[in-house]
């Protein structure tokens, strides 16, 4: 029943994302969200700087800032995108990309308890000490209209992550039971957990990689992609049909250039659990993918005359 409850209050979201075309599928890639991003802000930035009105000095000076910040959003989230392509040209930088994703993954739990237990620091601190210095730096709330800037939190959160404060405010002692329980929660606790978080993401992330599941599936993305792409492009263009050795290509160079069947084998495994997770999908890029295979199966038939014969079932499987 909750879940049914929980489904009606979310409906009309997903309506609203699938008539604008995100699907259930596009939205729950993080990836896609990224991409939207950075173009977003490229063309916030692209209207801004077209769009200075002549004379209005002061306006164009708020724009110019506003449009470097967008810049510098737009150019960080390309290179992040590069990562969702990187991690499909190579084994060993879809280990480590996989790492990264896993503890974005894991750490947003953490983030929410951290970024708790920091504000409620911060509000306390404030109450101890907003009256001990009055300048620009640290302003009262008298000085500010009764009202706390976002420039005084985020000194707040800062002094509180550092434990930065004057000696003389450690001078009162009912401060400094507070001070140790803070110092003790978040520079000690917080961040051990912070660090066991990643430990333990790395480990999932190295167990993944060494099947070779995460590969094949990012590969297979990376192929999807370039399909639409140049599906896209020859619907425009008078352009030879060279998809599918394209796609073929993108297939065959990463494999081990061994021919150890041990190798062979891991390779076809790794790459049958990936056409399962998107069996679903039918694009001319998945029925490349089963041809493929069946010329690796081929090739394990053919090693199967030096004993590896078990192993065969196996894949067949």
């Amino acid at each position: 029943d909750e879940n049914k409850e929980e489904k009606r209050k979310n409906f009309w979201i997903r309506i609203f994302f699938t008539n604008l075309g995100f699907s259930k599928q596009w939205r729950s890639n993080i990836w896609n969200w990224i991409t939207l991003g950075c173009l977003a802000f490229i063309w916030y930035v692209l209207c801004t700087d077209l769009g200075y009105k002549a004379g209005d000095s002061d306006d164009e000076d708020g724009k110019s800032m506003v449009s470097r910040q967008f810049d510098v959003y737009a150019v960080l989230g390309i290179f992040l995108r590069m990562l969702y392509y990187l991690k499909g040209m190579n084994i060993h930088l879809a280990t480590f990309i996989l790492m990264l994703e896993e503890c974005v993954k894991d750490m947003r739990a953490f983030m929410v308890v951290m970024t708790y237990m920091i504000l409620a620091f911060s509000l306390v601190y404030f109450l101890y000490f907003h009256h001990v210095r009055t300048d620009d730096e640290l302003a009262t709330f008298g000085k500010t209209g009764g009202e706390m800037t976002m420039g005084q939190v985020l000194t707040l959160f800062h002094n509180t992550i550092y434990g930065y404060f004057y000696p003389e405010w450690l001078e009162q002692e009912s401060v400094q039971p507070l001070f140790l329980i803070s110092m003790f929660s978040i520079v000690i606790v917080m961040l051990n957990l912070l660090i066991a978080i990643i430990s333990d993401s790395y480990n999932n992330a190295m167990q993944r990689s060494t099947k070779g599941e995460f590969f094949w599936t990012a590969r297979m993305h990376l192929i999807m992609d370039s399909n639409t792409i140049l599906e896209n492009v020859r619907r425009h263009f008078p352009l030879k049909p060279v998809l599918s050795d394209h796609i073929r290509n993108l297939i065959i160079d990463t494999f081990s250039n061994d021919d150890e069947p041990g190798s062979m084998l891991s390779d076809t495994q790794a790459m049958i659990a990936a056409i399962k997770e998107k069996q679903a999908i039918k694009t001319t890029a998945i029925i490349d993918l089963l041809e493929e295979l069946k010329i690796r199966m081929s090739a394990l038939e053919q090693a199967t005359i030096h004993g590896d014969a078990p192993k065969l079932a196996i894949v067949n499987n």
